[in-house]
C-alpha cells in the first residue's frame, strides 16, 4: 500500500528507552499519572478565582494604558 510506510522503519513516538523496537516508551509511572490527577484537581479548583484576578488585572492595564495614551481610544472607538 502506497503511503502506509510499509517496508519502511517507522521513527519512535516518544524517545525513551528500547521498548518494542524503539516506537514505545514503556511503562508510565502511577505515582506520576496520580500527581498529575491531583495537581490538575487543585489547579481546577483555583480556576475561578484565578480568572476573576486576570480580569482585574486586563482591566486595570487597560485603564493605565488609555489614561497614559488618550490618543489610542479615539482610534479604537
Amino acid at each position: 500500500m502506497p503511503g502506509c510506510g510499509l517496508g519502511r522503519p517507522q521513527p519512535p513516538t516518544r524517545h525513551a528507552p528500547a521498548q518494542e523496537g524503539g516506537r514505545r516508551a514503556g511503562t508510565e509511572s502511577i505515582l506520576l499519572a496520580a500527581g498529575l490527577g491531583a495537581a490538575a484537581a487543585l489547579a481546577a479548583a483555583e480556576l475561578p478565582a484565578a480568572g476573576t484576578h486576570m480580569a482585574a488585572c486586563r482591566d486595570r492595564l487597560q485603564r493605565r494604558l488609555l489614561a497614559a495614551f488618550p490618543e489610542v481610544n479615539k482610534t479604537i472607538g
